[in-house]
């Protein structure tokens, strides 16, 4: 999935939209370049000596991961504490904690676990403590955000059989149950029962390739090697973790040599970075689909003429040519099709402000309307751009939205309970374990994060999908629940898959994953 960023075209300006924003970022880069001819070089020698810097675009919500999800906050994560199973490079499930695993009967899961291995305090770590784990996720007074995939509709009883053997005994099939595994880090039952929850998550004690040092609110997050580790000592004895919101700044850090990864790259800096002597840039297509969430809960966005009427007002395409300068690649719905799951009869809405103005007048809305839309900054490529375009687009059949951008801790928030407030929101889905099932469960379904739109009948086929074991049908479902969404309710106005873009040190051997994943276990710094 890896592509060449090299001789891309960078794209114009979205119709006005981010040529400013181009100014301020050379401006910004200017004042690095600056500082860097005013300081020392960075020779291979001390460039080695360093710790890998990693700047992300907004701070983790919490460093527990068997509590906390988000890939923001996962990456640094499972660097400390580390899941029974995991994706490798190509999305394929390789042993982590577990060595072996097998279906028992269609609602009975085994896994074997791995023997010889430590917590960082020197704890054994066992059956007992995957048990302690999965029954916090199934506690409601932890608020888990695990807790949709792993409830008490899930799962009926974690079992601890022996020291290495586990077994979840599960209230129906569910067949992609080892893959929702991957994104669990194992907590131990001994530190998390000393330190509290509060302090755990802030400070966590795993079986990984990294133990925590420090989080410093606001500022970074240090990290060493964990030199007992069963894997092998990591070839790279301190990480630290950053969070910078504005786009430029982090590529001026990447270009002053302050940063080794930096996300979310600017589309139209790419050729000042590729171009640089010390960094470079990789990208790969993400599983990420970006939308706007739609509150249909509210007039005038219960009647689905308007909610047709946002899609064709705006111009996806154009967006990505000239904003995303091409790195990203348009879907018809809420996943690409790199996802099972994924409808590949399903067409984009066609860009005609001519008809979102017809279908507005037949709503009752011949003039357009006044609305809210929230988005966030540095979560997304672009993702400032973006939501400015989209306000710039709507605005243009009549429909003047008040854009306001917030923390993304708060927009999170926004999503777990109903606010009012909200008429349109930014946001997107990792599809993190690459099936259908993720996303729906997580963003479409009422027992999920469905906050601003929900139906019936597709809750009732996301059930029955989850519980398939039939392959074709399962995936048959899938795609009636997509044809649903996009066709009859459209409750999102559909964007794009991302093309996630970093700006690396060239000092770093690391190759992007698909799935958003930072893994710098194997990484290393010359």
């Amino acid at each position: 999935m890896r592509t060449c960023t090299r001789g891309r075209p960078r794209g114009r300006p979205e119709e006005g939209v981010g040529r400013m924003v181009s100014q301020r970022q050379l401006i910004v880069l200017a004042s690095a370049l600056l500082a860097i001819l005013a300081g020392p070089p960075l020779t291979p020698a001390t460039s080695q000596g360093r710790p890998v810097v990693v700047m992300q675009g907004v701070e983790p919500l919490g460093l527990d991961a068997s509590i906390t999800t988000g890939i923001f906050s996962l990456n640094p994560a499972l660097h400390i504490l580390e899941p029974l199973v995991d994706f490798d490079e190509k999305l394929r499930i390789i042993p982590r904690l577990a060595t072996t695993w097998k279906w028992v009967n269609p609602t009975t899961f085994e896994l074997t676990l791995r023997p010889g291995v430590k917590f960082h305090d020197g704890t054994p770590f066992g059956a007992v403590d995957v048990k302690f784990t999965f029954d916090r996720i199934l506690d409601a007074k932890n608020r888990s955000d695990f807790r949709r995939y792993f409830s008490e509709r899930t799962v009926k009883e974690v079992q601890a059989t022996g020291e290495r053997t586990v077994r979840f005994v599960l209230t129906e099939p569910r067949p992609v149950f080892l893959r929702t595994l991957t994104q669990v880090g194992i907590t131990p039952q001994k530190a998390v029962t000393e330190m509290g929850a509060e302090r755990f998550n802030r400070a966590p004690v795993g079986t990984g390739p990294y133990r925590i040092r420090e989080w410093a609110s606001g500022v970074r997050i240090t990290m060493t090697a964990n030199r007992d580790y069963w894997g092998g000592n990591p070839r790279i004895p301190e990480l630290v973790w950053r969070w910078v919101s504005e786009d430029a700044t982090r590529v001026a850090e990447l270009l002053s040599g302050n940063a080794d990864i930096i996300t979310g790259l600017p589309p139209d800096l790419v050729k000042q970075v590729d171009e640089n002597a010390t960094a470079r840039v990789a990208s790969v297509r993400s599983l990420r689909t970006a939308f706007i969430l739609i509150n249909t809960k509210k007039p005038p966005f219960n009647d689905v003429r308007v909610r047709k009427a946002l899609n064709h007002a705006v111009n996806v395409q154009s967006i990505i040519d000239n904003l995303m300068g091409g790195f990203a690649e348009r879907v018809p719905t809420v996943m690409g099709p790199f996802v099972a799951g994924y409808n590949p009869r399903l067409k984009p809405f066609a860009y005609d402000p001519e008809t979102a103005r017809k279908l507005l007048a037949e709503a009752g809305h011949p003039g357009g309307f006044t609305a809210n839309f929230f988005a966030f900054r540095g979560r997304l490529l672009k993702d400032r751009e973006l939501s400015e375009a989209v306000t710039a687009h709507l605005q243009r059949i009549g429909i003047n939205l008040r854009l306001q951008f917030l923390d993304f801790a708060v927009v999170f928030g926004m999503t777990q309970r109903y606010n009012r407030d909200v008429d349109l929101m930014l946001w997107s889905n990792a599809n993190n374990n690459a099936d259908a099932s993720y996303n729906l469960e997580l963003n479409f379904y009422s027992k999920g994060r469905g906050t601003y739109w929900s139906d019936p009948k597709v809750d009732e086929l996301i059930e029955s999908a989850a519980t398939e074991v039939d392959e074709t049908r399962r995936e048959r479902t899938y795609q009636e629940i997509l044809r649903l969404i996009t066709e009859v309710h459209v409750p999102v106005v559909f964007l794009y898959d991302q093309k996630d873009l970093y700006g690396v040190s060239r000092r770093l051997e690391w190759e992007p994953r698909a799935d958003e994943r930072i893994n710098l276990w194997r990484a290393f710094a010359r």
